[in-house]
């Protein structure tokens, strides 16, 4: 499942991988590594989060950031009434309301 991100938030994201994440040398994925120098996937991305390994071990070290971005990829609009609503299933299209 591929989170949507705005600007402002890959441009804190680009630095948190430079930052914090183990995987990313000089540009480049580890994981993603073949013999052959690859670029890391996040980094050249604009408009989303592809990335498992930063979603799941480099993003929660920040806190505002990972709760701004879940977020974003959670809420739906209910059907029927358009509310925003967090569905406790991928399918849920309607609110409980």
């Amino acid at each position: 499942m591929t989170i949507k991100i705005n600007p402002q938030q890959s441009r804190k994201i680009n630095a948190l991988i430079r930052q914090l994440c183990c995987n990313c040398v000089n540009g480049n994925c580890l994981l993603l590594d073949d013999g052959e120098e690859h670029n890391c996937v996040q980094l050249i991305s604009k408009y989303g989060v592809y990335c498992n390994y930063f979603k799941n071990a480099v993003l929660p070290a920040d806190k505002e950031l990972f709760a701004d971005v879940m977020k974003t990829c959670n809420e739906k609009h209910c059907r029927i009434c358009g509310k925003v609503f967090i569905p406790k299933s991928k399918n849920q299209r309607y609110c409980t309301e």
